[in-house]
């Protein structure tokens, strides 16, 4: 071989190991994520488990009810979201008893008192037994004048206990009774004192009755103002509620002329055989008398 073709060959070989060595310095090529700064972060598609996040984990399970007992919370509302309180009512167990109507018995009266009644009348000689100058008189003993919108006087019958809460026979009244004032409900035509106040009943006889427990009371709604429980004879027992303390020994006559009044006049101590006696001399719309 020549010495320039010489010289050639070891220029080649040179150059191959200077290539070479540029190459280990290098390092291996790699591929760069992409060519942006920013960092894309995959989100396994999976419930989360012990495996990688590389989105080949086990797909979500359909999970079971909650078997247990249910929630006693709060109780969403209904409507919008909204910050008011949720649409429930809570009812107390603890809540007061309504009153359904039944009269109850109350403290003697001060205001308005059934003061003389006059229930049976002896019959005429020859005539029939007719009951027709009957009355009950109410006496305003208050200081005030009292209206009397509202107010009722009902008659009960206690000879059927089946009808002792139901009365026969009901009364309005209307008006204002001044203080000390009188007001007789009366059988039509019955005289009566100039200064009461008046009111017919609706028949013209017989409009009380005569049997034993039978009842005459003032209310004001389902309030008892006054009340009196007369009659002895034979029946089932008187409705208490319609009774102050005991019922009178004292009773009216078909006999005799008479009624029972109030002694002495006005007189409420919440006891009825202590309050009313016989009177052989009836005074409706004025002070009672013995």
């Amino acid at each position: 071989m020549s010495f320039q073709r010489r010289a050639a060959v070891l220029a080649v070989l040179g150059g191959v190991a200077a290539f070479a060595a540029c190459a280990d310095s290098i390092g291996t090529p790699s591929i760069e994520d992409d060519l942006d700064a920013s960092t894309t972060t995959r989100t396994d598609a999976a419930r989360r488990d012990s495996s990688a996040a590389d989105g080949s984990d086990t797909p979500l399970d359909a999970e079971l009810p909650d078997a247990g007992k249910k929630d006693t919370g709060t109780v969403k509302d209904s409507a919008a979201l909204d910050s008011n309180t949720p649409d429930v009512t809570v009812v107390s167990d603890a809540a007061p008893v309504v009153d359904a109507g039944v009269l109850e018995a109350g403290p003697p009266s001060t205001t308005l008192v059934i003061n003389e009644v006059d229930y049976d009348q002896p019959a005429p000689e020859g005539g029939a037994a007719d009951d027709v100058a009957e009355f009950v008189e109410i006496l305003n003993k208050s200081s005030s004048p009292v209206a009397l919108t509202g107010y009722e006087v009902r008659f009960y019958n206690g000879s059927n206990a089946s009808t002792v809460q139901t009365p026969y026979l009901t009364v309005p009244l209307s008006g204002t009774i001044a203080v000390g004032q009188y007001l007789v409900i009366r059988a039509t035509g019955l005289a009566v004192d100039g200064a009461a106040m008046t009111i017919d009943f609706a028949a013209a006889k017989n409009n009380i009755q005569n049997g034993g427990n039978d009842s005459i009371t003032i209310v004001n709604g389902a309030t008892i103002v006054d009340t009196l429980t007369y009659g002895t004879a034979a029946g089932p027992p008187p409705n208490p509620a319609l009774v102050e303390g005991s019922v009178p020994t004292a009773t009216d006559s078909n006999t005799v002329v008479g009624s029972l009044v109030r002694s002495p006049d006005g007189t409420d101590t919440n006891s009825g055989n202590t309050d009313w006696k016989f009177s052989l001399n009836p005074t409706p719309g004025a002070a009672n008398a013995l």
